[in-house]
């Protein structure tokens, strides 16, 4: 490339590369991504499993813009229902970096010329009355004087007035060459007094940590749009268990502490081949595996429902298979849920009620003989309050299942 193309790149460079660096420009595009982010706390957010499934996402998201009534469709197009993944958030981002690398390289131009400036001031210069500094990374001002004195009084007047201002003024004495001195110069090197002042230096390098800092954290915000995922928070029943198989990951409700101190509950947790363990109290729980963190809280009662000799006989509704043990929960006083006893032609039903000391549920107990005579009422009602067995009718028999409160998670 020769010297006029180059000039003219220099020359087109230059005032895009001034545009750039305003810092009205920096914070307003801070602003709108800092609010993009924030929107994330206020907005829900489409659950990070669901994001490879597009029919599922697609379902999630209609649904949730519905709640939104008229503005749901405005901030769908905007992305606001998956805020790392919108392709807005990540231009934002992207034009965020190019500013802060800007800067960075204005911060970096403008130390790099405060560590040059003492030998730049020993230089023999072209030629006298010319600017030492002439590309520089902020506008200079300059000003020419003509004083009536010699050189030696204006510098030391002059050196007076910059110690009141500087901590430690420097003074050079640059000796010009033979081409600067004049056709009647004197026969002795002709000297050109230059004067130093530098004070807070050490505010170059904190804005340079500043905007370091900055774009680092746009890095890893970047990072953690492209490479992290949330399970969003899911109600454990006693006993039950959940696995998402793209992640590999199961998680368990183990067991709880046996009554009266149900307050402690072992949740397990299997990534790939591992099987890890950890408690979660009144005070909750967590696990962390390398990047991974699993937090536990413990939630409304529970009740889990068992045969006393692990006789595969309890099904839910819409379930296909049987089990030993069901676990339900109560999220909310008046939920109720339903076990089937398929083999037995037998069915319970089961309320939460109002809350006391311990936790109080209502069992009914239906089975064939109420069904054929079309008679709605249970057969049987008790009440469970702590771990108990009891005996219920079934089919020209007697079952006893075992039914204890845990805390679900």
């Amino acid at each position: 490339m020769d010297d006029g193309r180059r000039i003219g790149w220099l020359a087109f460079l230059q005032p895009v590369w001034h545009w750039l660096r305003q810092p009205w420009l920096l914070l307003l595009s801070g602003g709108l991504t800092a609010f993009w982010l924030l929107s994330a706390r206020a907005i829900p957010q489409l659950p990070s499993l669901l994001v490879n499934d597009p029919a599922a996402s697609a379902r999630w998201l209609r649904t949730t813009a519905q709640t939104y009534g008229a503005n749901g469709p405005l901030v769908q197009a905007l992305g606001l229902f998956d805020v790392l993944h919108s392709p807005l958030l990540h231009l934002l981002m992207l034009w965020m970096g190019l500013l802060l690398a800007v800067h960075l390289g204005d911060q970096l131009g403008a130390l790099q010329q405060l560590r040059t400036l003492p030998a730049l001031f020993q230089q023999v210069p072209a030629q006298t009355g010319v600017p030492l500094l002439r590309n520089t990374t902020s506008p200079l001002e300059q000003q020419r004087y003509v004083k009536p004195d010699t050189p030696e009084a204006v510098s030391a007047r002059l050196m007076q007035e910059m110690q009141q201002h500087f901590s430690a003024p420097q003074r050079f004495d640059a000796a010009l060459g033979e081409h600067n001195k004049g056709a009647s110069a004197a026969p002795e090197a002709a000297v050109e007094i230059r004067l130093l002042g530098i004070n807070n230096v050490l505010f170059g390098y904190l804005r340079l940590l500043l905007v370091g800092g900055i774009l680092a954290a746009l890095i890893i915000v970047w990072w953690i749009s492209q490479q992290s995922w949330e399970i969003p928070s899911l109600l454990l029943a006693p006993g039950e268990s959940v696995r998402y198989g793209t992640l590999q990951l199961g998680i368990s409700y183990a067991e709880a502490a046996p009554a009266p101190t149900a307050a402690v509950v072992t949740v397990q947790v299997q990534l790939g081949e591992t099987i890890h363990a950890f408690t979660v109290d009144r005070n909750g729980g967590s696990l962390r595996l390398d990047s991974m963190k699993i937090s536990g809280q413990l939630g409304p009662p529970g009740l889990q429902v068992s045969t006393t000799d692990g006789a595969r006989m309890l099904s839910r509704p819409g379930q296909a298979g049987v089990a030993d043990a069901i676990g339900l929960g109560f999220p909310s006083e008046g939920d109720e849920e339903f076990i089937l006893i398929p083999n037995e032609a037998a069915a319970l039903r089961i309320l939460r009620a109002a809350s006391g000391p311990a936790p109080y549920f209502l069992v009914e107990v239906y089975n064939q003989t109420t069904l054929d005579d079309g008679n709605a009422q249970p057969v049987q009602r008790f009440e469970v309050t702590q771990r108990q067995e009891q005996s219920i009718p079934v089919h020209n028999a007697q079952l006893t299942l075992i039914f204890d409160p845990q805390p679900s998670v």
